[in-house]
């Protein structure tokens, strides 16, 4: 599969943020976009997800730190 962008990247973690209703760690959400897509490197994840709730505010709810 072909590597995947900073939207792709985004789009992917609102969707699994959403399919974890309890909350999901930062470190959580980077190894599960790693072990869908391991062909996009740890680093384009780390830099797409790091502020996703001041990118996504309407979608993405950060209550602590490390938590969505």
């Amino acid at each position: 599969m072909a590597k995947l962008g900073t939207e792709a990247i985004r789009n992917l973690a609102v969707d699994i943020i959403n399919e974890n209703p309890q909350g999901i760690r930062y470190t959580e959400l980077r190894k599960k976009i790693l072990g869908l897509h391991p062909e996009t490197p740890a680093n384009t994840i780390n830099g797409s997800i790091w502020d996703l709730d001041s990118k996504r505010p309407d979608s993405v709810l950060k209550p602590v730190r490390g938590l969505y």
